[in-house]
């Protein structure tokens, strides 16, 4: 061609090769045929945002006690974009509107999820975030998600509650073997006290005063 338009025989991808080398000779017709020395032609492939964050993990888990401090640290999720530039700045951000919003924070930039408000296991004992990895490309912005699942570890922060503020039974006199006396059930605060660790109350028979 006069012209000497250079095109692509195929579609270019920059993540596969950011730059081609091409070696131009001009050739004319006449006899003999001559050729030019070869000229340098560098041809740079430009980014196109035609690539979604994606996460390290395809999910992440994290547990906290309960009297953990606002600023601990959960977890930290890491996404990464094979674009250039901004098409390749991934930041985050945690979706809902939900308590998890008002209880965790994650960092635009780094991604470190970590706490903002005060835990209780009683309320809630564990937590599902969703995390969005968001780049920065225009006018097309692409976006992936993860989940993020934090538990709550208990701490032994409730005394035992009786259910009732009094009680009252009734025992045989004269009974020199120990006698049961039933009473109701003790309510516990902490998740970590079951009901096999309730006990009946034991007491032996004497006179009451009075009598």
């Amino acid at each position: 061609s006069n012209l000497g338009n250079i095109s692509s025989l195929v579609a270019l991808d920059r993540e596969s090769n950011t730059s081609f080398t091409l070696y131009i000779y001009a050739t004319d017709k006449g006899t003999p045929r001559l050729t030019s020395i070869a000229s340098e032609l560098r041809v740079h492939v430009l980014d196109a945002n035609d690539n979604s964050p994606v996460f390290e993990n395809s999910s992440y888990n994290c547990t906290l006690s309960e009297e953990a401090s606002i600023g601990s640290i959960c977890t930290t999720v890491v996404a990464k974009d094979s674009d250039a530039d901004q098409n390749g700045l991934v930041r985050y951000e945690i979706i809902g509107n939900g308590t998890e919003t008002t209880l965790f924070v994650v960092d635009s930039l780094s991604g470190v999820v970590s706490l903002q408000a005060l835990l209780d296991r009683e309320k809630q004992a564990s937590y599902v975030l969703t995390i969005r990895a968001i780049d920065s490309g225009v006018p097309l912005r692409r976006e992936s998600f993860v989940s993020v699942i934090v538990l709550v570890s208990d701490e032994n922060d409730n005394a035992p509650r009786f259910a009732l503020s009094h009680y009252s039974c009734s025992v045989k006199e004269n009974v020199g073997s120990p006698q049961l006396c039933k009473y109701q059930t003790n309510l516990f605060a902490n998740s970590s006290i079951s009901a096999n660790q309730m006990r009946p109350c034991g007491m032996r028979g004497r006179p009451l005063r009075g009598s």
